[in-house]
């Protein structure tokens, strides 16, 4: 069957091509995939603030599967490929225009399903088929194997095979190089596609990656339940808040600068509930302006994160200085609910309100069991990318606390260990990046990541071997002035030199 769809891959390229101002389904002609492929459509757009023109070509395979490409016109584009798409579940095919506009040859998906249409919290039961996350499951009882296998990486390579063909029609020329740049799920697609279809991309740009799927989802309901059986009920954001600031505080100038910025919060050993100046006693639920033994304690449970019954950590809690908020809030994080929902009990009316400390390790372990053996992109072995030149840049914010970044580093070290490569041999292929003070996918107080710049790093680095160096990232002050920080390969990290501007990214080095 595959050697079948290669062939017809093969006759499809042979073809002629279309000229590169002729955007018709006829001019793009028959593409082959896994599945019968429909051209629904093809036609010109045009980029943003009289950007250029493009061709933009909206494809079908099997069904479900909705692929768009982008063709810059004119002569515009570069000879890549650039695929990526939304985060979350996706769900939407959209126009890849920043990828056309900077030359590329672009392709989004909406990795197999359309997007949910309601909120997950609470959703009735006789609603579930429209909420988010929901196409995992088939019926109650019943996943939906083919659709979870669109969305864990059939799709991300279909964008691969089908994106080739388009562009070798259009241009009568091949891709000569693809890339893939996404951040939170689609930055755990791309490192999935970088092992499963190692011949689909020749460099990956993942931010915040959701690599631990299983532990990632489940982690998300840890907060909720910690403040369920603690407390009755969620913590008033000022006292998340104030837990926040006073970790920040304590551990600020561990790097040798005051600037609300935790460099590295893995060190950061502050206990909420060894701070006699905010804990008290008869500390009120309603004010925010301290902690009552409890709150603190809960706190303290959230930072650390859940335990098996032997006091193993089953996953590390939110980093110091990240905001709480986000799981902690007054009702769970809508894929906290999701996942169990739709992909491990399938059950559209489960309710986590049944999940205690005590049962969280079962919880937990089942949630996994039932997630990773088709969403993880956890597998160290990347050989055969890296044998045929890939390269990976990897990053993720410090105060990421949804998808936590000591998924990315702990994967990071198993690809190291499992290849047997010093710290100088892991970085010749791939380099993980951590911004501190910054959230997911961006935002926060601290740098943010330059994610164009990199991308022009990692074409450097596979087309001219030259590995990425002297990047540096932007953030936004408190009081409004702007400032940078050096771009750090792991396990190095921007510390101030003690002296110069601290607003200067020349002022930090990377140790």
């Amino acid at each position: 069957m595959r050697l079948r769809w290669l062939l017809a891959a093969a006759a499809c390229w042979i073809a002629s091509p279309a000229r590169a101002d002729d955007c018709s389904p006829a001019a793009i002609g028959r593409i082959a995939a896994d599945a019968p492929v429909a051209i629904l459509s093809a036609a010109i757009e045009q980029l943003p603030e009289g950007a250029g023109r493009y061709c933009l070509v909206r494809v079908r395979v099997g069904g479900n599967v909705n692929i768009a490409i982008g063709l810059p016109m004119d002569g515009r584009w570069n000879g890549r490929l650039l695929a990526g798409g939304a985060g979350g579940y996706a769900g939407q095919a959209r126009p890849p225009v920043r990828a056309v506009a900077r030359g590329y040859a672009g392709v989004e998906t909406d990795t197999g399903h359309p997007a949910g249409r309601r909120d997950l919290d609470d959703t009735p039961a006789d609603d579930w088929r429209e909420t988010s996350g929901a196409f995992a499951m088939r019926a109650p009882g019943v996943p939906d194997i083919a659709l979870r296998e669109d969305f864990a990486h059939r799709s991300a390579h279909l964008m691969a095979v089908v994106a080739r063909q388009v562009v070798q029609a259009f241009y009568g020329s091949p891709v000569r190089h693809a890339y893939w740049s996404g951040c939170s799920t689609q930055g755990s697609h791309g490192l999935r596609a970088a092992r499963q279809h190692p011949e689909d991309y020749d460099g990956i740009l993942a931010g915040d990656p959701a690599i631990h799927f299983g532990q990632v989802m489940a982690f998300q309901l840890w907060p909720q339940v910690v403040m369920k059986d603690r407390l009755g009920g969620p913590m008033l954001p000022a006292k998340l808040e104030l837990a926040t600031a006073r970790a920040v505080a304590a551990c600020d100038m561990r790097d040798g600068l005051a600037d609300g910025i935790l460099t590295d919060p893995r060190r950061c050993r502050y206990r909420a509930a060894g701070d006699r100046a905010v804990v008290r006693e008869r500390c009120a639920a309603g004010d925010g302006t301290c902690l009552s033994p409890v709150e603190a304690g809960a706190i303290d449970a959230i930072w650390r994160g859940p335990e098996d019954g032997g006091g193993k950590l089953l996953w590390r809690g939110i980093e110091r200085g990240a905001p709480l908020g986000l799981l902690a809030g007054t009702a769970p994080f809508p894929y906290a609910v999701a996942q169990p929902r739709y992909w491990v009990y399938l059950d559209p009316a489960w309710d986590w309100r049944g999940v205690t400390i005590g049962s969280y390790p079962e919880f937990f372990a089942r949630s996994v069991a039932a997630v990773n053996p088709v969403m993880a992109a956890d597998d160290p072995d990347l050989d055969r990318f890296f044998a045929r030149g890939g390269r990976v840049m990897l990053y993720h914010g410090f105060n990421d606390a949804g998808i936590l970044p000591h998924g990315s580093i702990a994967w990071y070290e198993a690809v190291a260990r499992r290849m047997r490569l010093s710290r100088r041999g892991i970085q010749s292929r791939m380099q993980l990046y951590l911004f501190p003070g910054t959230g997911h996918c961006g935002g926060g107080e601290g740098a943010q990541p330059p994610v164009e710049r990199m991308l022009d790093a990692l074409v450097d680095w596979v087309e001219k071997a030259a590995p990425p160096q002297g990047l540096t990232a932007e953030r936004a002050a408190k009081d409004g002035r702007g400032g940078s920080r050096p771009v750090c390969a792991y396990p190095a990290l921007p510390y101030y030199r003690g002296r110069g501007d601290p607003a200067l990214a020349s002022s930090f080095r990377c140790r």
